[in-house]
């Protein structure tokens, strides 16, 4: 074996080595990142616990309220404080929470809900992922039978 002969063979396995250490430091970034996103996925998953905890807790120490849209309001006030409230198991920087009042067409009908929505953002970037829940009044029995959702047929299921 000649001087060239090694100093090729030592160039590919330079080559080989480098790219090898290239491919397994980005699976291992990919994989430390989706543990880390399984992680505030689960930390979304508890404040939504929390949230409808605190929501139960104050329904049942308040009791239905004159409309649904001052139920949406009492139940946006009871989340915000509830969060304020407890700071120390709020959320990580990376994940943005927003309670918002919105109201919804159910069948020709205007339904006032509260919106949980949840984004997961990547530094210098907008949201990645997004998870939002829906919480209605009438399933915490904050608001009237005016519009009752539990009598109103979801679309697709036969009784």
């Amino acid at each position: 074996m000649n001087l060239v002969e090694v100093l090729v063979a030592a160039l590919v396995f330079a080559i080989a080595g480098g790219s090898s250490l290239r491919v397994w430091g980005g699976s291992a970034a990919s994989s430390q990142s989706a543990q880390l996103q399984e992680q505030w996925l689960l930390q979304i998953d508890a404040d939504l616990q929390r949230s409808e905890g605190t929501l139960r807790h104050a329904a049942a120490a308040r009791g239905p309220l004159e409309s649904c849209d001052a139920a949406v309001a009492f139940m946006q006030q009871a989340v915000v404080g509830e969060a304020r409230a407890n700071p120390q198991v709020g959320l990580p920087a990376a994940v943005a929470r927003q309670v918002l009042p919105q109201r919804l067409q159910l069948d020709d009908t205007p339904v006032a809900v509260l919106v949980l929505r949840y984004g997961l953002t990547k530094p210098g970037a907008g949201p990645r992922l997004q998870r939002e829940r829906l919480l209605a009044p009438q399933a915490y029995g904050l608001c009237g039978a005016s519009t009752d959702l539990a009598q109103q047929p979801v679309p697709g299921v036969t009784p």
